[in-house]
């Protein structure tokens, strides 16, 4: 059985990764925001790349330290 299970978590204005132990409690928790664009009234957007990139950053940054083959 492996040790640790990792969520993201996109939301609408930013994403959380987190790292749960095998009991799912929660070993790190890492969370940033990305840009909202508003092209108009009531409008907003994002861009998928930076979105994409958030992700990964937050990725390499959960599994610091964490041998990764423990995660399943």
């Amino acid at each position: 059985m492996k040790k640790y299970i990792i969520a993201i978590d996109a939301g609408t204005t930013g994403i959380t990764v987190l790292l749960f132990n095998k009991d799912a409690q929660i070993i790190k928790k890492v969370y940033s925001e990305f840009t909202q664009i508003y092209p108009q009234p009531g409008w907003v957007e994002h861009n998928p790349i930076e979105i994409w990139d958030t992700t990964l950053r937050l990725l390499r940054e959960i599994i610091k330290n964490i041998d990764v083959n423990s995660i399943a």
